[in-house]
Protein backbone atom coordinates (compact mmCIF):
# COMPACT_ATOMS: atom_id res chain seq x y z
CA UNK A 1 0.00 0.00 0.00
CA UNK A 2 0.76 3.86 -0.79
CA UNK A 3 -0.47 6.03 1.56
CA UNK A 4 -1.45 9.82 0.94
CA UNK A 5 -0.34 11.77 4.06
CA UNK A 6 -1.12 15.41 5.24
CA UNK A 7 1.60 17.44 6.94
CA UNK A 8 0.93 16.30 10.08
CA UNK A 9 0.32 12.73 9.29
CA UNK A 10 -3.27 12.18 8.94
CA UNK A 11 -3.87 9.54 6.52
CA UNK A 12 -5.95 11.31 3.04
CA UNK A 13 -5.66 8.19 1.38
CA UNK A 14 -4.95 4.57 0.96
CA UNK A 15 -3.62 3.32 -2.47
CA UNK A 16 -3.80 -0.24 -2.88
CA UNK A 17 -0.81 -1.18 -4.81
CA UNK A 18 -0.54 -4.79 -5.11
CA UNK A 19 3.11 -6.45 -6.50
CA UNK A 20 5.04 -2.82 -5.30
CA UNK A 21 8.35 -3.87 -5.86
CA UNK A 22 10.47 -0.62 -5.42
CA UNK A 23 9.25 2.43 -7.77
CA UNK A 24 5.92 4.55 -7.69
CA UNK A 25 5.11 8.21 -9.01
CA UNK A 26 2.17 10.35 -7.83
CA UNK A 27 0.17 12.34 -10.79
CA UNK A 28 -0.99 15.23 -11.36
CA UNK A 29 -4.95 13.96 -10.84
CA UNK A 30 -3.68 12.76 -7.42
CA UNK A 31 -3.56 8.84 -9.18
CA UNK A 32 -0.18 6.67 -8.41
CA UNK A 33 1.36 5.04 -10.52
CA UNK A 34 3.53 1.58 -9.76
CA UNK A 35 5.73 -1.17 -11.17
CA UNK A 36 3.85 -4.42 -9.91
CA UNK A 37 5.87 -7.60 -9.78
CA UNK A 38 3.52 -10.17 -11.94
CA UNK A 39 3.63 -13.72 -10.70
CA UNK A 40 7.35 -14.49 -9.81
CA UNK A 41 10.21 -12.06 -10.04
CA UNK A 42 11.03 -11.71 -13.53
CA UNK A 43 7.79 -9.51 -15.06
CA UNK A 44 6.69 -6.26 -14.27
CA UNK A 45 3.69 -4.16 -14.82
CA UNK A 46 3.20 -0.35 -14.92
CA UNK A 47 -0.32 0.09 -13.12
CA UNK A 48 -1.94 3.26 -11.82
CA UNK A 49 -4.43 3.16 -9.26
CA UNK A 50 -7.36 6.45 -9.23
CA UNK A 51 -8.50 8.49 -6.21
CA UNK A 52 -11.56 6.36 -6.69
CA UNK A 53 -9.37 3.17 -6.42
CA UNK A 54 -9.80 1.74 -10.03
CA UNK A 55 -6.97 0.46 -11.64
CA UNK A 56 -5.81 0.18 -14.87
CA UNK A 57 -2.58 -1.54 -16.65
CA UNK A 58 -0.57 0.75 -18.86
CA UNK A 59 2.54 -1.54 -19.80
CA UNK A 60 3.62 -4.97 -19.88
CA UNK A 61 7.01 -5.26 -19.61
CA UNK A 62 7.64 -9.04 -20.72
CA UNK A 63 5.22 -8.69 -23.31
CA UNK A 64 7.30 -5.57 -24.27
CA UNK A 65 10.05 -7.12 -24.01
CA UNK A 66 8.89 -10.21 -26.80
CA UNK A 67 7.25 -7.92 -29.51
CA UNK A 68 10.56 -6.41 -29.09
CA UNK A 69 12.99 -9.54 -29.26
CA UNK A 70 14.79 -8.29 -26.35
CA UNK A 71 15.76 -11.60 -23.95
CA UNK A 72 16.13 -10.77 -20.31
CA UNK A 73 13.76 -10.47 -17.25
CA UNK A 74 12.01 -7.01 -15.83
CA UNK A 75 13.20 -5.61 -12.81
CA UNK A 76 13.34 -1.62 -11.97
CA UNK A 77 14.08 0.94 -10.00
CA UNK A 78 12.64 4.28 -11.12
CA UNK A 79 9.46 5.15 -12.58
CA UNK A 80 8.92 8.75 -13.19
CA UNK A 81 6.00 11.03 -14.93
CA UNK A 82 6.55 13.88 -17.47
CA UNK A 83 2.88 15.81 -17.44
CA UNK A 84 4.20 18.07 -20.15
CA UNK A 85 4.65 15.07 -22.77
CA UNK A 86 2.65 12.37 -21.05
CA UNK A 87 5.28 9.84 -20.83
CA UNK A 88 6.85 8.03 -17.95
CA UNK A 89 10.29 6.96 -17.48
CA UNK A 90 10.84 3.23 -16.64
CA UNK A 91 14.17 2.25 -15.54
CA UNK A 92 15.26 -1.57 -15.60
CA UNK A 93 18.34 -2.11 -13.94
CA UNK A 94 17.76 -5.55 -15.15
CA UNK A 95 18.62 -4.62 -18.73
CA UNK A 96 20.45 -1.69 -17.93
CA UNK A 97 17.98 0.58 -20.10
CA UNK A 98 15.37 3.11 -19.47
CA UNK A 99 12.44 2.91 -21.49
CA UNK A 100 10.21 5.71 -21.90
CA UNK A 101 6.35 5.01 -22.43
CA UNK A 102 3.27 7.06 -23.90
CA UNK A 103 0.72 7.80 -21.10
CA UNK A 104 -2.23 7.27 -22.89
CA UNK A 105 -1.56 4.36 -25.48
CA UNK A 106 1.18 2.55 -22.56
CA UNK A 107 3.49 2.03 -25.97
CA UNK A 108 6.98 2.26 -25.61
CA UNK A 109 8.35 5.12 -27.56
CA UNK A 110 11.85 4.61 -27.62
CA UNK A 111 14.62 3.31 -24.83
CA UNK A 112 17.86 4.40 -23.89
CA UNK A 113 20.70 1.53 -22.65
CA UNK A 114 21.66 -1.37 -23.57
CA UNK A 115 18.94 -3.51 -24.90
CA UNK A 116 18.27 -4.56 -28.80
CA UNK A 117 17.40 -1.15 -30.30
CA UNK A 118 18.34 1.22 -27.65
CA UNK A 119 19.60 4.67 -28.58
CA UNK A 120 23.64 5.22 -28.98
CA UNK A 121 25.54 7.46 -27.02
CA UNK A 122 27.67 10.21 -27.81
CA UNK A 123 30.04 9.94 -27.07
CA UNK A 124 30.14 5.74 -26.77
CA UNK A 125 32.20 6.09 -23.95
CA UNK A 126 29.43 8.11 -21.94
CA UNK A 127 27.05 4.98 -21.57
CA UNK A 128 25.61 4.61 -18.22
CA UNK A 129 25.42 1.34 -16.62
CA UNK A 130 22.99 -0.49 -13.30
CA UNK A 131 21.40 3.25 -13.96
CA UNK A 132 19.05 4.25 -11.22
CA UNK A 133 16.81 7.02 -12.09
CA UNK A 134 15.66 8.55 -15.11
CA UNK A 135 14.05 11.64 -15.05
CA UNK A 136 13.76 14.64 -17.83
CA UNK A 137 14.65 17.87 -15.91
CA UNK A 138 13.16 21.07 -16.91
CA UNK A 139 15.52 21.97 -19.31
CA UNK A 140 14.79 18.80 -20.89
CA UNK A 141 17.92 16.05 -20.30
CA UNK A 142 17.87 13.21 -19.24
CA UNK A 143 18.97 12.67 -15.76
CA UNK A 144 20.21 9.31 -14.23
CA UNK A 145 22.67 8.38 -11.80
CA UNK A 146 24.59 4.73 -12.82
CA UNK A 147 28.01 2.72 -12.55
CA UNK A 148 30.61 3.93 -14.51
CA UNK A 149 31.65 1.28 -16.34
CA UNK A 150 30.05 -2.30 -17.19
CA UNK A 151 32.36 -3.82 -14.09
CA UNK A 152 31.08 -0.95 -11.94
CA UNK A 153 33.17 0.94 -11.51
CA UNK A 154 32.65 4.18 -9.09
CA UNK A 155 29.04 5.84 -8.64
CA UNK A 156 28.16 8.56 -11.32
CA UNK A 157 25.47 10.78 -12.22
CA UNK A 158 25.16 11.69 -16.16
CA UNK A 159 22.80 14.21 -18.00
CA UNK A 160 22.38 13.79 -21.39
CA UNK A 161 20.17 15.79 -24.32
CA UNK A 162 17.96 13.71 -26.60
CA UNK A 163 19.05 13.93 -30.63
CA UNK A 164 16.81 13.03 -32.15
CA UNK A 165 18.00 12.94 -35.69
CA UNK A 166 20.88 10.33 -34.77
CA UNK A 167 18.88 8.47 -31.90
CA UNK A 168 21.72 8.91 -29.60
CA UNK A 169 21.98 10.37 -26.27
CA UNK A 170 24.85 12.89 -25.84
CA UNK A 171 26.60 13.53 -22.80
CA UNK A 172 26.84 17.07 -21.48
CA UNK A 173 27.34 16.77 -17.80
CA UNK A 174 28.95 13.63 -15.40
CA UNK A 175 29.69 14.26 -11.60
CA UNK A 176 31.66 11.74 -10.08
CA UNK A 177 34.25 10.47 -12.54
CA UNK A 178 37.60 10.54 -9.85
CA UNK A 179 35.42 10.56 -6.64
CA UNK A 180 35.70 6.80 -6.12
Amino acid sequence: QILNLAIDGTVLHTFDTPGLHHPFTDLPDGSVAWAAEEGSYDNELVKIVHRDDSVDTLFDCQAWLAEAGIGGWCGSNTLSYRPETDRYLFSLFSIETIVEIDGTTGQATRWFGHAPGSWGFDPPGSAFWWQHGGYVTDAGTLLTSADSTADGGETIIREYTFDDAHETLDAVWTFGIGEG
